[in-house]
């Protein structure tokens, strides 16, 4: 059943097409559902302004976002959010300056003050 759902969506829709309603509706934690929410929430910015350190913290998150949350385990997030940049490299999706670069800094995520 499964496998002749993903065929379907495949037939359907581009691999890009899936992967931004995944990404529009995956959980990142903190009570953010898709890339938006949780961009405005960790960030403070808009999705396309994104460094590639913090996107690369977001696309960690998704595993397991309590785990990995940035503001109540830094460590974890940091070590993750490295992975995904290696994995980045590996894939080419960036060069290998870059990824270090990305892994260089912060993690730079600021909760938002309550009003």
């Amino acid at each position: 059943m499964e496998l002749r759902i993903a065929v379907q969506l495949e037939r359907s829709y581009s691999r890009r097409e899936l992967f931004t309603i995944f990404a529009n509706r995956a959980w990142f934690g903190d009570g953010q559902v898709g890339v938006e929410d949780a961009s405005q929430h960790f960030f403070h910015k808009e999705p396309e302004q994104l460094e590639v350190a913090e996107a690369a913290l977001l696309a960690g998150l998704i595993r397991a976002p309590a785990y990995f949350s940035p503001f109540t385990h830094p460590d974890r997030a940091l070590q993750r959010r490295n992975e995904v940049i290696s994995a980045m490299v590996d894939a080419h999706a960036i060069t290998v300056g870059d990824g270090e670069a990305a892994k260089a800094t912060i993690l730079g995520v600021e909760a938002r003050s309550s009003r």
